[in-house]
């Protein structure tokens, strides 16, 4: 999972993505903010998973506030860093 910021639109966008065994098996759609199985034996947890409303909100919040914010920090830092040299 991850986010990303585009520097010159202020543009932001998440993503959840979830692996098993090396192949992609689960994903949060920021379109419609629920998870899809991409794999039918990850049908058991998009099911459990959309059906907490209380879940849904925060991974809207992750990706929408808090991993942005997070982000925002990780580049002040990284710029910081790379002055010292």
């Amino acid at each position: 999972y991850g986010c990303e910021l585009c520097d010159e639109t202020g543009k932001t966008d998440g993503f959840g993505q979830l692996g098993y065994n090396g192949e992609n098996f689960l994903e949060y759609d920021m379109k419609t903010l629920t998870w899809k199985s991409l794999k039918q034996q990850a049908d058991f947890m998009q099911d459990k998973w959309n059906s907490d409303s209380s879940r849904l909100v925060f991974w809207k919040i992750y990706f929408t506030q808090t991993c942005i914010e997070c982000l925002k920090k990780q580049v002040v830092n990284g710029k910081t860093i790379l002055r010292r040299t």
